[in-house]
């Protein structure tokens, strides 16, 4: 089932940059748009198109290069009205 089945209708997820890790395990698909050795966050496209929507997760330790295909796990995500901007749930 996907969020817009819960909520019968669509939903703006929010989420912080370390709610997000790269894992073998994980729900949603990217890839790597910008990675720095410097700091433990990566620029990611989300899904399988590399220009799509961008975000930054974290990713401590790790050696990602631009192109990479990563798995990432959802630790923790918020809900929001797509209008109004309220939080649900």
């Amino acid at each position: 089932r996907g969020l817009g089945d819960v909520y019968k209708r669509q939903v703006l997820v929010g989420f912080r940059p370390h709610w997000m890790q790269p894992a073998n395990d994980g729900q949603v698909s990217a890839i790597v748009a910008d990675a720095s050795p410097v700091v433990a966050t990566t620029k990611v496209s989300l899904g399988d198109d590399p220009n799509g929507d961008e975000v930054e997760i974290a990713s401590p330790g790790r050696g990602h290069r631009r192109g990479d295909r990563l798995s990432l796990r959802m630790e923790q995500v918020v809900l929001f009205h797509p209008l109004s901007g309220e939080r649900l749930g």
